[in-house]
């Protein structure tokens, strides 16, 4: 049942989201699609073992322990997110501007620390490379006005730091 529960929302999910622009002729293909069923895989089933956890925690007896403890009483394995973070970037690797580009980029971005050292090294250069080619206006700040007063420009500065006097 969930199988086909996932499948048919991933499915839902990519014909609203990659529908290609009138004036571009790519298409979201096969591989985003697959790629995306592994990330929605792995997103039901961490969300299907903090489900179950949290339930053994409510129950008597249960209440004062851990999260993992939980884990380990119902037997859940340990979710890998390498192959969810892998099939992302490739999504993104293919148009990182479309609305599947951009969800994987976000689900990527949060979910590459629980990788270990090396990976997550590699796969966070990618993903800021290209947040950066593609998102990097959209992430600085934005002015409104030419020249704003010195007690603004110290402001935006944030963190307690004072402005520059001029």
């Amino acid at each position: 049942m969930a199988r086909h529960t996932t499948a048919l929302l991933t499915a839902l999910a990519l014909a609203t989201c990659t529908a290609p622009p009138p004036e571009s002729g790519a298409s979201p293909g096969p591989e985003r699609v697959e790629a995306w069923q592994v990330v929605e895989s792995y997103k039901i089933d961490l969300r299907m073992n903090q489900l179950r956890s949290v339930e053994w925690l409510r129950q008597p007896g249960n209440e004062a322990k851990s999260m993992d403890e939980a884990a380990a009483a119902l037997g859940l394995r340990e979710l890998d997110a390498a192959p969810a973070v892998e099939a992302a970037l490739e999504i993104a690797r293919a148009d990182p501007t479309d609305d599947l580009g951009f969800l994987a980029l976000s689900f990527a971005f949060y979910e590459h620390r629980s990788l270990e050292d090396p990976k997550r090294q590699e796969h966070r250069d990618e993903l800021f490379g290209l947040l950066e080619e593609h998102y990097i206006d959209d992430l600085r700040p934005q002015s409104t006005a030419p020249e704003p007063d010195p007690f603004r420009r110290g402001c935006r500065r944030g963190a307690g730091r004072r402005g520059r006097r001029e």
